[in-house]
């Protein structure tokens, strides 16, 4: 039998100090814990740069380590700093560093590498080795991975595998799916892989397996012969069968096909159960091999965005929200093409939150629209701030004082909450790569450099 935890859903999302002590106390093999998601959107990738802060990325990853340690058992963190990229893995491995120094610990750590060099991904694609993830996305050419600041691969579990093989006690992983972190471990000691890959979808957001997750937190599973068996160690979070069916439908387009680097987990003959012993238990997994494939993530530059929030109560306006909102468009339009120019490129969207601010034109109840009040949210993005902030300026003010048809005289149509009202985001983003690429070695694109560190020392790179 295997037993792990799962401490939280992402580093530095947190978790309570009894529930890691009270699963420490019944004898895990390993902890885990994803850092990671490209949930956000493309900017963490594309910049370069963390999606959680230092405190807590350091409150988790200490209590964490220092769990590990005590317990001589290895911590398996995946997606390090958010989406994984080199630069995020070195910005964990700074911060690990100043937690083993500070608490003079010793350990074999392993940092596993998923940042893709674009020279590699010309040639992968030009040998037709790259297909789109989706049917909407377009082939990838040499001039969008050119364009893209950075590529990084999804690992499977088998780089974790070699890592812990090679006796690392501390893994730090670029990107990965958050399946393989967990499963890593249970498929090197032998356990079933329709169960150990199961398993790992279901505790992989920590505390989200539960009936109600108060706070995110730590939970435990543990996989035997012909099942696995997942739990809360807090005592206020109830683990049912229907929540642990439905985390197997969380981030996940088909009911019961999840599909991994290498396989096809299938749940559709999976039986839930309430365990005798706590938790839930899981029989009837199964697991289908397939061509080695893994997921890339990229992300180029998509310009410079300004923002401005604003309010709108106005009962006549609303009347005729949409209508308000076309002539607005058109007017901010023809000001801003006298001002720079016609065929200068920009993207300029009205988003009302309390209308369609969701879904878009997507959404199927704007002639339902009866509301008191919306939020407007005017977004302009252009080549450089200067441009945005133009654009958005123009908007805003027509937005102000466009005449209102059922309205006599002039008028102010939106409340603004904040001065200045217009806010420069800065730099944005847009995903360029949402594809697979075949791989005969998944280690190909994955290398491992291994460190002893001793009481806080870190000593020199191996391989």
């Amino acid at each position: 039998m295997i037993r792990y935890i799962a401490a939280t859903g992402s580093l530095g999302y947190g978790f309570l100090e009894g529930t890691l002590e009270a699963a420490v106390a019944q004898h895990p093999d390993f902890i885990g814990c994803d850092a990671g998601s490209n949930d956000h959107g493309p900017n963490d990738l594309g910049a370069g740069i963390p999606h959680l802060g230092v405190a807590t990325t350091m409150r988790d990853l200490r209590l964490l380590l220092i769990a590990a340690r005590r317990a001589r058992i290895p911590l398996i963190i995946g997606s390090a700093g958010g989406s994984g990229a080199d630069v995020q893995v070195q910005w964990t491995l700074d911060i690990l560093k100043r937690i083993a120094t500070d608490e003079k610990l010793s350990f074999r750590l392993a940092v596993i590498h998923a940042e893709v060099p674009k020279e590699w991904v010309h040639k992968a694609a030009k040998n037709g080795r790259i297909k789109p993830l989706d049917s909407w996305w377009p082939q990838l050419d040499s001039e969008t991975i050119e364009q893209t600041t950075r590529v990084v691969g999804q690992m499977g579990p088998e780089a974790f595998m070699q890592a812990l093989q090679k006796g690392a006690d501390v893994v730090i992983a670029g990107r990965s799916t958050d399946t393989s972190i967990y499963c890593s471990y249970p498929l090197l000691k032998g356990a079933d892989p329709a169960l150990a890959w199961h398993a790992g979808k279901i505790v992989e957001c920590g505390a989200a397996l539960a009936e109600h997750r108060i706070v995110p937190d730590s939970v435990m599973a543990e996989i035997g012969d012909d099942y696995f068996r997942v739990w809360s160690t807090n005592p206020d979070m109830r683990v049912t069968p229907q929540s642990v069916m439905a985390h197997t439908l969380y981030e996940n387009g088909d009911p019961f096909l999840l599909v991994e680097p290498g396989c096809i987990l299938d749940t559709s003959k999976s039986v839930y159960t309430a365990a005798s012993a706590g938790g839930v238990e899981v029989r009837g997994s199964q697991y289908q091999r397939q061509p080695y494939t893994v997921k890339l993530e990229g992300a180029r530059k998509a310009g410079f965005r300004a923002i401005t929030l604003a309010g709108i109560r106005d009962p006549v306006l609303l009347a005729d929200l949409n209508g308000f909102l076309e002539s607005t468009e058109k007017r901010a339009r023809s000001k801003i093409a006298s001002v720079v120019g016609k065929d200068t490129a920009y993207q300029l969207k009205f988003r009302v939150y309390g209308y369609n601010g969701t879904l878009d034109d997507r959404e199927p109840r704007r002639s339902e629209f009866s509301g008191y009040e919306v939020g407007l949210v005017i977004d302009a993005v252009a080549a450089t701030q200067e441009l945005a902030n133009t654009v958005l300026s123009i908007a805003r003010l027509t937005v102000l004082h466009n005449p209102v048809p059922r309205s006599h005289g002039f008028t102010t149509n939106v409340a603004f909450p904040f001065a200045p009202s217009d806010i420069s985001v800065g730099q944005v983003y847009e995903w360029t790569l949402n594809h697979v690429v075949s791989l005969d070695d998944p280690l190909e694109i994955f290398p491992i450099e291994y460190h002893d560190v001793k009481t806080g020392t870190f000593g020199p790179k191996e391989h």
